[in-house]
């Protein structure tokens, strides 16, 4: 629904490859990661079931992009109400209330008319916004006008993660805030609502439909006292909980099917924001190559041992990275990471949504210190977290501290020592064992697990940096990488 008619208003990486007696192989990926806008939406976990009549799907709306004056009027709204979890008893009066999907009064003919005049000659302005699975949730009389004229090409706004219910509240809103109905309108929706959903208090449902709490109040007597609802001891009220949804914006229905397709392929991957087709398409792509290609199993990896990006750029990717091991480490699997300090507390927030927090270890330098010029200080150690998918199995004593006496960066800037990094191999995985590095760098895990008798699956975003591991894995001697 409604939109202003008004006038004048791939991913493809070179992938390098190596394998020797251990079963170490090189890959590349990476992608980068946009700011967010949030919005507040009703907990996911609340929904109800919804049948569809007069031709309407499930959720969608009638449009109204014109007042009956024929000016056209635009939602300042970006935020709608939230609805609590219901609990077993008011499922079940849910579920036994009448429901519809046919909520608004269709547009009388003049209207409709007006509506798609104004799209023929001035095309879509505000987009039609539709799920992951490319069903509306607003903007169904506008898809319709366009199908009647031939216009297949129109903006469509894509959001991703909203519950049923929540894609109800939400057409809702977009609607009741464009469209002027009477006052026996107004209580044939707060009437639907009410069979719909009756444990909702009246002060809330007067939010989500734009009236007042005694409206609802009035309207719950009439239909108490017909026993078509009952009467509820305890209503539920405003929880305040909000959550952030996707949102991706497109102008064809080439790129609409594109963004829907690379939502469905990343589910709860997909960050809640407002994303750019490219960069779903590439995240979406990542996750096929680094997992399928690289033929990562779940629940099939034993260490994931990385080094990360000490950069605050890299934080979002943080989360991801915990979301990976998640789904491929075994039960008490770990992953252990280097990190830099400045956003320890955000990397440990971070990897703590998908895993289980274990220990730190230190890794003390000897030499001169890195100097950290935000915080004025001179570091002469880095941190090492150690997360568990699950409960901590690991059996055998292991020492926390790691003090380095030389450093070693002929194969890459980032290059940490192999003496060190063989001591985390011992300490937290077996021979035989599976270990994947994300951030190959100078290969050293993957040049540890050869020698130490494990099996690894090791990548980088950074070409020369996959080739110059080629070369330190086949012994050879460092060197420029055109």
């Amino acid at each position: 629904m409604g939109q202003v008619e008004r006038p004048g208003a791939g991913l493809k990486k070179n992938l390098g490859k190596l394998s020797f007696s251990g079963g170490t192989r090189v890959w590349k990926v990476g992608a980068p990661y946009p700011q967010f806008r949030p919005i507040a939406i009703r907990p996911k976990s609340c929904s109800a079931g919804t049948s569809s009549t007069s031709g309407v799907e499930p959720g969608a709306l009638p449009d109204q992009d014109l007042d009956p004056d024929g000016t056209a009027t635009r939602s300042p709204f970006r935020a709608i109400s939230v609805r609590p979890h219901p609990s077993t008893n008011q499922r079940t009066l849910r579920a036994k209330a009448s429901m519809t999907t046919n909520l608004l009064p269709d547009l009388t003919t003049w209207e409709y008319g007006a509506l798609k005049e104004s799209i023929r000659r001035w095309k879509v302005i505000l987009p039609v916004v539709k799920d992951e699975n490319g069903d509306i949730i607003d903007g169904y009389q506008r898809v319709r006008a366009c199908d009647e004229l031939g216009i297949a090409d129109y903006p469509v706004l894509t959001l991703a993660g909203l519950s049923e219910d929540e894609k109800r509240d939400h057409a809702f809103v977009l609607n009741l805030v464009r469209r002027r109905l009477n006052q026996q309108q107004i209580r044939d929706l707060i009437a639907a609502e009410l069979r719909r959903t009756p444990d909702l208090s009246d002060n809330w449902l007067a939010q989500i439909l734009g009236t007042t709490d005694k409206t609802v109040a009035t309207v719950r007597r009439e239909l108490v006292a017909t026993s078509e609802i009952p009467k509820l001891d305890a209503l539920k009220g405003m929880d305040g909980k909000c959550r952030r949804v996707t949102r991706i914006v497109t102008s064809s229905a080439r790129e609409a099917a594109r963004a829907q397709e690379a939502l469905k392929i990343l589910g709860d991957e997909a960050p809640r924001k407002d994303w750019d087709l490219r960069l779903a398409e590439k995240r979406a792509q990542r996750i096929q190559k680094l997992e399928q290609i690289a033929g990562i199993a779940p629940n099939s990896v034993n260490l994931v041992l990385t080094d990360i990006p000490y950069e605050g750029e890299f934080l979002p990717q943080v989360t991801e990275l915990g979301a990976f091991a998640n789904r491929v480490l075994v039960p008490g699997g770990l992953l252990v990471t280097y990190s830099g300090t400045l956003y320890l507390n955000q990397v440990i927030r971070s990897l703590d949504e998908h895993l289980t927090w274990a220990w730190a270890s230190a890794s003390v330098w000897m030499g001169d210190g890195t100097i950290i010029h935000p915080r004025q200080v001179t570091s002469k150690w880095k941190p090492i977290l150690i997360f568990s998918k699950g409960e901590w199995r690991k059996q055998g004593w292991w020492q926390d501290l790691s003090v380095v006496t030389s450093k070693e960066k002929e194969w890459h800037d980032w290059q940490q020592p192999l003496e060190e990094v063989e001591s985390l191999v011992r300490y937290f995985s077996r021979p035989g064992d599976l270990v994947v590095d994300t951030c190959g760098g100078g290969f050293t895990t993957a040049v540890a697990c050869h020698d130490l008798g494990r099996r690894c699956i090791s990548c980088d975003l950074d070409r020369s940096a996959v080739i110059r591991g080629q070369d330190r894995l086949a012994g050879n001697e460092p060197g420029l990488v055109d």
